[in-house]
C-alpha cells in the first residue's frame, strides 16, 4: 500500500531504543507513538511505569493506535530463538498492547472493530511471500507472529491479555464487520459488460480501466499522511536510530545514505504540512521537545550519536541550501515556530513554582544544548579538494542568531531563578528558626488560652 501506512513503524523499532521515552535499554518496551506525550521532561520513562500506566485512556484514533500495534507485534523475536528475560519483556508488551486496544475501543465503540478490519486487512496485503511461509518453528514470520497475538487478543485464558468490552468478544464483532466488508465489495462488484467474452475474464492483463483504478488507489494512500504527531514522532525516531555516521563520514558511501535519508524525512515532513496546515509546525515542536528530553542521560555526555544524529538532521531541515532537505511552506520556515513553542515553555515554567523541580532543571539544560547544536552540525560541503567550509545563507544566520539569543535569555532567566531559589530557601530557613524559637511566658498562657 502506501508509504504512510507500510513505514509507521520504524525498521529497527524492536531494537530497544531511548530516543522516545528515556526508558533504558534493558528495562523497557517502547512507547507508542501517540504515546509520546513529555510535558517538560516529565517524560513516561520507566518499564514500571509502563505497566502502571497501560490501562489509562487512548485517544489516538482506531486505525492510528491499531495500525501501530500491529506493526509492533510482526516484528517481535519469534518465541523459540528467545531466552526467559525476553519471553518476559514480550509478554509485558503483549498487556499492555492489549490494554491499548480495549481502551481505544471503549472510547469509540463500533468504529473500532471496522478499523481493525480494515488495518489488518492491509497489514496482511503488504506481507512479502517470505512473510507467509510456515516452517518448522512456526511462527518465525511475521504472519506466525501476527497469528499468536491475535489468537490471545481473541481468545485466551488470561485475562490481562484477551481483548473483551465487559461480556462483548473482540473476534464477535470483528467476524462480523469481516462479513459486512465482504457483502459490501460483493455489492459494488461490477457486472461484466455484455460484450465480455469468457476467453476475455481470463487474460493475463487486467483491463485498463482496473489498472487505472489501482493506480488511482495507490495514489491516494501514498498521500495520506496520519496526524503530524504521528509523523513527527516516527521520523525522529527514524533518524535517531539510523546508525549513519553523523561526526566523521568516513566514506562516500556514508554521506549519501544520510542525504538519501534526509531528503525522504523532508517529503514526508513537507507533504504533512502541506495537508495539516498550522496545526503541523506546533505539533512538530512539541514532538521534538519530548522526544529530545525522552533521550538517556548519557547522551549528553560528550555529546552522543543520537543527539548529533538528531541535530545534523534538524540543521539539514532548518536552514539547508538542498531544496530537496530543506522543510518549508512556500515562505515559511519551521525553525520559528519550534523556537516558539521553546520560549512558551521557557516563559510558563518561569511563572510557576516548579522552576526547580529536577524535571525543569533538565528541560532547560537539554534545550539548551540542542539550541547550541542544531547550528554548529550544519554539513560541511565539498567545494574543492582544498578544505571544506559550510555554505551558510541568510536564513541559517538568521536561525543561529535567534538560537543564540534564546540560549542568552535562558541563562539570564536561569540566574534570576537561582536567586529566587536562594531567597525562598532563606525564607523558609528563617522561618523554621522563629517556629523553634522559645516563646514568651505571655505567648504561652495566651496559647492555653486559645486551646482551652
Amino acid at each position: 500500500m502506501g508509504l504512510a501506512f507500510s513505514q509507521l513503524a520504524p525498521q529497527q523499532s524492536r531494537q530497544p531504543a531511548d530516543c522516545a521515552d528515556g526508558i533504558s535499554q534493558n528495562e523497557v518496551h517502547e512507547g507508542a507513538p501517540y504515546d509520546l506525550e513529555c510535558g517538560m521532561g516529565s517524560c513516561r520513562s520507566t518499564f514500571s511505569s509502563r505497566q502502571e500506566e497501560k490501562d489509562e485512556e487512548v485517544t489516538a484514533a482506531p486505525p492510528v493506535v491499531i495500525r501501530w500495534v500491529l506493526r509492533e507485534v510482526i516484528d517481535w523475536p519469534s518465541t523459540w530463538q528467545t531466552n526467559d528475560e525476553e519471553k518476559g519483556r514480550i509478554e509485558v508488551e503483549t498487556e499492555v498492547h492489549v490494554a491499548r486496544l480495549l481502551s481505544c475501543w471503549k472510547k469509540h465503540g463500533e468504529a473500532f472493530p471496522e478499523a481493525f478490519v480494515e488495518e489488518l486487512s492491509l497489514l496482511v496485503a503488504s506481507f512479502q511471500e517470505e512473510d507467509c511461509k510456515v516452517g518448522p518453528c512456526f511462527p518465525i514470520n511475521k504472519l506466525g507472529q501476527l497469528s499468536s497475538f491475535l489468537a490471545d487478543v481473541f481468545a485466551s485464558s488470561e485475562d490481562s491479555v484477551h481483548v473483551r468490552k465487559d461480556s462483548q468478544e473482540l473476534w464477535v464483532s470483528v467476524l462480523a464487520a469481516f462479513r459486512r466488508k465482504h457483502d459490501q465489495m460483493s455489492d459494488q462488484a461490477p457486472a461484466p459488460a455484455d460484450d465480455t467474452s469468457s476467453s476475455n475474464l481470463h487474460t493475463k492483463d487486467p483491463p485498463e480501466s482496473l489498472i487505472k483504478t489501482s493506480a488511482l488507489e495507490a495514489e491516494r494512500f501514498e498521500d495520506l499522511m496520519p496526524a503530524p504527531s504521528v509523523v513527527t514522532s516516527w521520523v525522529l525516531i527514524d533518524v535517531a536510530n539510523s546508525g549513519i555516521p553523523q561526526r566523521l563520514l568516513v566514506t562516500e558511501e556514508n554521506h549519501l545514505e544520510r542525504d538519501a535519508q534526509t531528503e525522504a524525512h523532508a517529503e514526508r515532513l513537507r507533504k504533512c504540512w502541506e495537508q495539516h496546515g498550522d496545526a503541523f509546525p506546533k505539533a512538530f515542536a512539541m514532538e521534538l521537545s519530548a522526544f529530545w528530553q525522552g533521550l538517556q542521560d548519557e547522551q549528553f555526555k560528550g555529546h552522543g550519536d543520537r543527539v548529533i544524529q538528531v541535530a545534523t538532521f534538524l540543521a539539514q531541515i532548518f536552514a539547508s541550501v538542498n531544496a530537496s532537505m530543506h522543510v518549508t511552506r512556500g515562505s515559511e520556515e519551521l525553525w520559528p515556530s519550534v523556537l516558539e513553542e521553546l520560549r512558551r515553555n521557557l516563559e510558563d515554567m518561569s511563572k510557576g513554582a516548579e522552576w526547580a523541580a529536577p524535571e525543569a532543571k533538565q528541560w532547560r539544560g537539554r534545550t539548551q544544548i540542542m539550541l547550541q547544536c542544531v547550528p554548529s552540525n550544519l554539513p560541511k560541503e565539498t567545494l574543492n579538494s582544498a578544505k571544506n567550509i559550510t555554505i551558510t545563507t541568510e536564513n541559517y544566520g538568521n536561525m543561529a542568531k535567534a538560537f543564540r539569543t534564546l540560549i542568552e535569555e535562558m541563562s539570564a532567566m536561569e540566574a534570576e531563578g537561582y536567586e529566587k531559589q536562594l531567597e525562598a530557601e532563606k525564607e523558609a530557613k528563617k522561618k523554621a528558626l522563629r517556629a523553634a524559637m522559645k516563646r514568651a511566658p505571655w505567648e504561652v498562657e495566651a496559647k492555653k488560652a486559645a486551646e482551652a
